[in-house]
């Protein structure tokens, strides 16, 4: 699945990072079609989109270097991180720690009215961001599938071995 750091905002105790998905890449078994598969954005019964941005979701994740279970004198990451795995082998954080993230309702469970930071110009923003034009996002996204969607090569990557 195509994913792009949309904005990285430095907050009171570290990093805001919005980040987008591109979900119409990815596929699941289908619940209506025997031997299909189904885009992670549309509707897994139909194989339709309800929205033409469904194509990708919008993540908030907050970070912090400052945080308890950061052991005291634990080395920090400060290598570029970047090669031709399409994953990461080992730790990729170092001091930093994941407070919070969502992707669609922000701040306290019991906010009245909910902090739905997700708005239709972010989610416009991001499909732009994606490796696929938006109406190649729809194609891809829409209808019944028989074989995942052919995936590119990993930008920037991650290095084969930990660094």
């Amino acid at each position: 699945m195509p994913v792009h750091i949309q904005s990285v905002e430095p907050i009171d105790n570290g990093l805001r990072v919005t980040v987008c998905e591109g979900q119409y890449a990815a596929v699941l078994p289908s619940d209506s079609a025997p031997n299909q598969m189904v885009s992670l954005a549309a509707n897994k019964v139909t194989g339709e989109l309800r929205d033409p941005l469904d194509t990708v979701l919008v993540n908030r994740i907050e970070l912090t270097q400052n945080h308890p279970r950061i052991p005291a004198g634990a080395s920090d990451v400060d290598t570029l991180q970047e090669g031709p795995a399409p994953a990461p082998v080992g730790d990729v954080f170092g001091h930093w720690f994941i407070t919070g993230a969502s992707s669609s309702l922000w701040g306290p469970v019991d906010a009245d009215p909910p902090d739905f930071f997700v708005t239709p110009d972010m989610r416009r923003q991001c499909q732009e961001a994606m490796p696929d034009s938006p109406e190649k996002q729809i194609e891809m996204a829409t209808g019944f599938k028989d074989t995942p969607p052919p995936h590119g090569k990993p930008i920037p990557g991650w290095p084969l071995a930990p660094q």
